[in-house]
């Protein structure tokens, strides 16, 4: 009887069921990624994204893979995958990781009182894990709200402060009034990206006398 050769390729279909951990924080250090799932076989590579990183096969239900600080510095939502070694082999199912911005917090402002019917005035903001926006996208950055209204001009100086021109729209009757800031998602700790919140005082100018009659 003749006989015929004949490859095998094996393990066509790897799967993910779970990562460890799930997120990290916007500019933390390059760490080290467990990928649970099944099928995995000597030469897998895990995708960050959809870019190869180095890969330890651990056994057939686990991988781990070093990820890259620079893969830290945008939050956002990468997706993970895993590809068997073979001609035919194609990615595993997808599980995403989240790259977390930040939760803002409030320290002081430049002032914390005006008169009713100022003019618009810039406010500097003091505090922690302030947002820069992506180039040429606003609203990407952290945003200030002044008595649960965006305010619309804001500029970044730096992750600690913060600059707002409040609109004098904004200033036309008394009160006490809340400031606060909010990143952009993903923020994935519970606080929606929401900072605490600071008090401004919109305050009616004292009053003078000029003349008594009598």
């Amino acid at each position: 009887v003749n006989s015929i050769s004949i490859t095998v390729d094996y393990n066509f279909f790897p799967a993910i069921s779970s990562l460890s951990p799930p997120s990290k924080v916007v500019g933390e250090a390059a760490f080290t990624l467990t990928v649970n799932g099944s099928s995995f076989v000597s030469g897998a590579v895990v995708k960050f994204n959809g870019l190869a990183r180095t890969t330890i096969p651990i056994s057939s239900t686990q991988l781990t893979a070093e990820i890259l600080a620079s893969d830290l510095t945008e939050a956002n939502l990468y997706g993970i995958t895993v590809r068997n070694p073979g001609i035919n082999s194609t990615d595993s199912n997808e599980k995403i990781f989240k790259v977390n911005n930040p939760t803002p917090t409030l320290t002081s402002m430049s002032q914390e009182s005006i008169t009713v019917n100022s003019d618009s005035f810039p406010l500097t903001l003091n505090g922690t894990n302030f947002v820069a926006p992506i180039a040429e996208i606003p609203s990407s950055g952290s945003w200030v709200y002044f008595n649960n209204i965006a305010v619309s001009a804001v500029t970044f100086i730096s992750p600690t402060i913060l600059t707002a021109n409040i609109d004098a729209s904004l200033l036309n009757s008394g009160g006490n009034f809340p400031i606060k800031v909010v990143n952009p998602p993903p923020v994935d700790d519970g606080s929606n990206g929401i900072s605490n919140e600071l008090i401004f005082s919109v305050v009616s100018p004292a009053p003078t006398i000029s003349e008594l009659v009598p």
